[in-house]
């Protein structure tokens, strides 16, 4: 081969190289993506449950039809935490752990306060129906610590990572339960 037939080689290695860079880097963007917005909408789900016992508490009446609605509403939240428990569990072990810690400590708080939601009379006066600072999760440190896990895991860094991050949800671990209250389950 000559000088010309090398460079023409060359320049297809350099071309295709170039081309598989962008297709991966292409698809580890839209994987992240994906992943970024999975984990939005598993803290979301944990969101939702955070809200149930004020739409107990403020629940337009007592009948039947009232009770199996927000009963329904329960259940379908219920089913979201732990569809995205799963849906993390599979995607990253160190997710999973981090998720599963903010979902049982919150859940720790949701059952007495959804029962202490119920126990209360039907809202009829305006002045009522402010309810804020009414029903405290003390689970801000389980999710900084999810947070902070998730955003490992979205990091090109993240097989770097892993380690400490394991030590980081050991010591989470070691330093809260979640509440000996009732849970759900």
């Amino acid at each position: 081969m000559d000088a010309g037939s090398w460079a023409a080689i060359s320049a297809g290695i350099v071309a295709g190289a170039g081309a598989l860079v962008g297709f991966l880097g292409s698809q580890l963007a839209n994987r992240r993506e994906r992943k970024s917005k999975v984990y939005a909408e598993a803290l979301a789900a944990i969101k939702e449950y955070e809200e149930l016992p004020y739409r107990i508490r403020r629940r337009p009446s007592s009948d039947g039809a009232t009770r199996a609605a927000l009963g329904d509403m329960v259940g379908d939240v219920l089913s979201k935490l732990w569809f995205y428990q799963a849906w993390v569990h599979t995607d990253s072990a160190e997710v999973g752990a981090a998720y599963s810690a903010l979902m049982a400590r919150t859940q720790g708080f949701g059952g007495p306060f959804r029962a202490a939601a119920w126990s209360t009379p039907v809202i009829t006066k305006d002045e009522d129906a402010h309810l804020r600072d009414s029903f405290i999760y003390d689970n801000k440190p389980e999710l900084a610590l999810c947070l902070l896990v998730m955003r490992r895991e979205l990091s090109p860094w993240t097989p770097f990572l892993r380690r400490s991050t394991r030590k980081l949800l050991a010591a989470q671990r070691q330093r809260r339960q979640p509440p000996a209250r009732f849970r759900d389950g």
